[in-house]
């Protein structure tokens, strides 16, 4: 396997370990990185959801 998929897959399992594998305590671990963090936080637009029909062999699209 590669070196590098190792080594995040390793750094990964430190991180869930270190917060018994609980996914709300890492959600708030990372959001309060993520405030103390002096990086720009970008968030774009919802756009709506497309689903495609199959119409008389035709795709027709459509937002939800």
């Amino acid at each position: 396997m590669d070196q590098i998929i190792e080594e995040i897959r390793r750094y990964r399992d430190e991180y869930t370990k270190s917060h018994n594998y609980d996914l709300i305590e890492i959600y708030r671990d990372l959001k309060e990185k993520q405030e103390k963090s002096s990086k720009k936080i970008v968030s774009f637009s919802s756009k709506p959801a497309r689903f495609f029909i199959k119409r008389e062999n035709k795709l027709s699209s459509q937002v939800l």
